[in-house]
């Protein structure tokens, strides 16, 4: 991070689309990508990749992506933390009307039989914990399980059984959000 702040993004790396990593006491936000880079002084990469090998490293990676409206929410909140007096003299003033916004996504076609396949192979146990699903489906009484791709169809990841597992709802949770 110092290095960037000293020298800027180097050559070959790119601001990061969805993910990236704030300053544990700036609040300041990094490429991932470019971190990693650095760290390891290597170019050849994929964003997952990257990502893991950050978070095994105690860093917050964060993905724009599940944030509410993708304007650095998860952010905010880390910087509300930090003042509670002031964060109490705001909450005073503030409105109790949430804000409406429109949110344009992009959905994929995934492939209902790599789904079942997946369900089928964990035998309602999660990949993650290797703990019994939570409950059971109301609708037909099956281990409620969810399929989480490892790498993200929106980071080329393909829909296959390989790149899936299916997780607890704590579990699909963490892969997330860490």
């Amino acid at each position: 991070m110092k290095q960037i702040d000293l020298h800027g993004i180097p050559d070959g790396f790119d601001k990061s689309r969805w993910y990236y990593l704030v300053h544990p006491i700036t609040q300041k936000t990094y490429p991932p990508k470019a971190v990693w880079g650095i760290a390891t002084g290597r170019k050849d990469f994929n964003a997952q990749s990257a990502k893991r090998w950050l978070e095994a490293k105690s860093f917050f990676v964060h993905d724009i992506r599940l944030e509410q409206d993708g304007t650095g929410f998860q952010t905010q909140v880390a910087t509300a933390l930090q003042d509670h007096e002031k964060r109490r003299a705001r909450l005073k003033t503030a409105s109790p009307q949430a804000e409406a916004f429109q949110k344009i996504t992009t959905g994929y076609k995934r492939n209902p039989d790599v789904v079942a396949e997946r369900l089928y192979l964990a035998k309602g146990i999660c990949e993650g914990c290797q703990t019994p699903a939570p409950f059971k489906r109301k609708k037909n009484g099956t281990p409620y399980l969810e399929v989480h791709h490892v790498i993200f169809l929106t980071d080329s990841g393909e829909d296959t059984v390989e790149n899936t597992r299916a997780l607890c709802p704590n579990c699909h949770r963490q892969a997330h959000h860490g």
